[in-house]
C-alpha cells in the first residue's frame, strides 16, 4: 500500500489522501507528500506549488490576520502612582510600628513586667 494525495483534473489537491495499491495509481493520485502549507495546493507534474492567485492569497491573509486586541489603558500619571505608592508604604510602616508595639506589650505581660 502506498499513500497518495488526490488531485482534480486541473492539478489542485482535493484535500484527500488515502492508501492504495500500485495497481490503483492514476494521473490523479500523487505519491509525493505535501510538505509545505499552501493556500491552494497544486501539482505541477514535478512538485507541489502554490496554486492560489494573488487575489486569493490576499483574501486568505485578510481572513486569517489576527485582529488587534483591545488595550485596557489606564489613564494615570507617574505622579499619581508615586503618591499612591508613598501612601501605601506609609501605611505599611505604621502597621509595622503598631505590630511591634503590640508584640512588645504582649512580651512584657508574659514576662510579668506589667
Amino acid at each position: 500500500m502506498i499513500q497518495v494525495w488526490l488531485i482534480d483534473e486541473q492539478g489542485f489537491f482535493t484535500g484527500e489522501s488515502k492508501f492504495v495499491s500500485e495497481e490503483e495509481l492514476t494521473d490523479l493520485t500523487i505519491t509525493k507528500p505535501i510538505l509545505t502549507g499552501y493556500i491552494k495546493t497544486k501539482w505541477n507534474v514535478l512538485d507541489w506549488e502554490e496554486g492560489a492567485t494573488e487575489e486569493e492569497i490576499q483574501a486568505w491573509k485578510d481572513a486569517n490576520t489576527p485582529q488587534e486586541l483591545p488595550t485596557n489603558k489606564i489613564d494615570i500619571s507617574l505622579e499619581e502612582v508615586t503618591a499612591e505608592m508613598t501612601m501605601i508604604m506609609a501605611q505599611m510602616q505604621l502597621d509595622q510600628q503598631q505590630s511591634t508595639a503590640e508584640i512588645t506589650t504582649i512580651m512584657a505581660m508574659m514576662m510579668g513586667g506589667m
